[in-house]
């Protein structure tokens, strides 16, 4: 199997971790209990133009292929924008192979998908992420400073 190639952290990737991180970022994809809902999948890959059974799906997340073959790794390239060499289980340089022992392959493929984005949308989503840590960092010195605010967090816990 070529995935023996493919290494994250000393393990071996599987075509079903590689797809449950680029789903991350698909909402839609996911039950309430937090579970990639395969049929979701196979309806997604649909409706982007390159459909996958939801069979074909389930064997290669149990393991029952060994590997995916040509169209389903292109299929999930198209849909999910996983690099064919991930897919395929390429041999990774060494600097790519450091860059996955530190960040999540669910954060790196998001990264890669926003530096796809145009430039404006690129930047504006950038912004929202600037705002979201300034928000952050106010509630924390809001909370540090003033002994009546309660995070919502704090309160469910309770």
């Amino acid at each position: 199997m070529r995935y023996d190639n493919c290494r994250m952290n000393n393990k071996r990737l599987t075509f079903a971790e590689i797809v449950t991180a680029a789903a991350k970022s698909v909402p839609e994809l996911w039950d309430q209990d937090g579970k990639l809902n395969l049929s979701a999948v196979a309806r997604y890959y649909k409706r982007k133009g390159h459909p996958v059974t939801q069979a074909t799906l389930h064997r290669l997340f149990k393991g029952k292929h060994g590997e995916p073959s040509k169209r389903v790794i292109e299929a999930t390239h198209q849909t999910l924008r996983v690099p064919r060499s991930l897919l395929r289980g390429d041999p990774m340089a060494a600097d790519v192979e450091e860059i996955f022992g530190r960040y999540p392959l669910s954060t790196l493929l998001l990264a890669k998908r926003l530096e796809e984005l145009p430039t404006k949308s690129r930047q504006r989503i950038q912004e929202l992420i600037e705002e979201a840590f300034e928000k952050e960092e106010e509630l924390r010195r809001a909370m540090r400073d003033s002994p009546n605010i309660t995070s919502m967090n704090d309160r469910t816990k309770r």
